[in-house]
């Protein structure tokens, strides 16, 4: 799975001595340079939003790219659930709002009404058209391109430039020391938005379990497995919405500092019949150190999973809900799926092919 980290620290690390070179050679001040800097990391969140992350595991989720204006829109609304509603439909605005606001006061010279418009629906154009190339590029859909999510992207833009244009009026910007204290007030302004967000992002982070449900609110988790102080696995059921395969999803959650709880890996566990009549499957998520070995044995008659490695035994019950795991000192490509076997209740060993 890729996530916007590593692209965020090179691009910090791009901008930030290039921005220091560029303020020396033609004199711009740190306070100039401030709400520049403060408009590029809003544009990492946007990316890191609407992009990020990209998982490389086909989940078989069927195309839902929408066309038609206003169909998803109407279709939440339709929903009568206010949580969700605030999630998509406003997150969606809010996420534009700032380019809105922050805009005219980087590009001064371009900070007409129409031409931020227009130069903020082609940023929510390429992060929707994003996600169907990299779909394409992937092989399946793993994120859909909605003309809802450019429409109410828009309708943010403009909220946030009529906000600035509102901010000017009541401040009366005429003097250059009235904008002087602008200039100093409005980044620390966006600022507090940004922490805000961030806030809110960690927040909804900040234990595993919100973390899954922030990622996908249909699913309960159905096992919270530690695997150590800062990582868990959490074992839900596939989301209809998501995807046609009935079956089982294991995601790798671990903690980052300031970030909270961030997802890692996915591994897919479709239902499907093995032993004779008898359900069961084993997956496997690669992990920083080793490897987690999970599984569903629907059939009671189950007692024990078992892996032999290197004249080592594992060894792991299956709980009560007929889901197993384990975790293994090996990296995945060194796990063989011909050492493993289920012990029955009644004493009899079977190897899993």
């Amino acid at each position: 799975m890729l996530t916007i980290l590593p692209i965020a620290i090179v691009s910090m690390l791009l901008y930030i001595p290039l921005s220091i070179f560029i303020g020396i050679k033609k004199r711009v001040s740190l306070l100039h340079q401030a709400i520049p800097f403060v408009f590029f990391v809003y544009l990492l969140i946007v990316i890191k939003i609407t992009l990020f992350p990209i998982s490389f595991h086909n989940l078989g989720n069927p195309p839902e790219n929408n066309l038609i204006p206003f169909k998803t829109i109407t279709t939440i609304i339709a929903a009568h659930s206010l949580s969700y509603d605030l999630y998509n439909i406003g997150g969606n605005i809010a996420l534009f709002i700032p380019f809105g606001f922050l805009w005219p006061l980087v590009f001064r010279n371009k900070s007409k009404f129409l031409k931020v418009l227009l130069y903020g629906f082609f940023l929510s154009l390429l992060s929707e058209s994003g996600k169907f190339i990299i779909s394409c590029i992937l092989g399946f859909t793993y994120r859909d391109f909605d003309v809802d999510d450019l429409i109410l992207n828009t309708f943010g833009v403009i909220l946030g430039y009529f906000f600035l244009r509102l901010v000017f009026r009541l401040q009366h910007l005429r003097s250059s020391t009235t904008l002087k204290t602008w200039y100093v007030a409005s980044p620390i302004v966006i600022l507090v938005l940004i922490g805000s967000l961030w806030g809110y992002e960690y927040v909804s982070h900040s234990t595993p379990q919100r973390a899954q449900q922030s990622y996908d609110a249909n699913v309960l988790p159905l096992v919270v497995a530690p695997v150590s102080k800062d990582a868990v696995v959490i074992i839900t059921s596939t989301d209809p919405r998501k995807t046609d395969i009935t079956g089982y999803v294991a995601e790798y959650w671990r903690y980052i500092k300031l970030l909270g709880w961030r997802l890692q890996e996915i591994s897919l566990n479709p239902i499907q019949n093995s032993v004779g009549t008898k359900e069961y499957s084993v997956s496997f998520i690669q992990l920083s150190k080793g490897t987690f070995a999970w599984g569903i044995a629907s059939t009671p008659q189950i007692r024990n999973i078992t892996y032999r490695h290197g004249g080592q035994v594992y060894l792991t019950h299956v709980h009560n809900n007929g889901f197993w795991y384990m975790v293994l000192p090996l990296q995945q490509n060194l796990v063989s799926h011909s050492n493993w076997s289920v012990e029955f209740k009644n004493g009899s060993i079977m190897a899993l092919s």
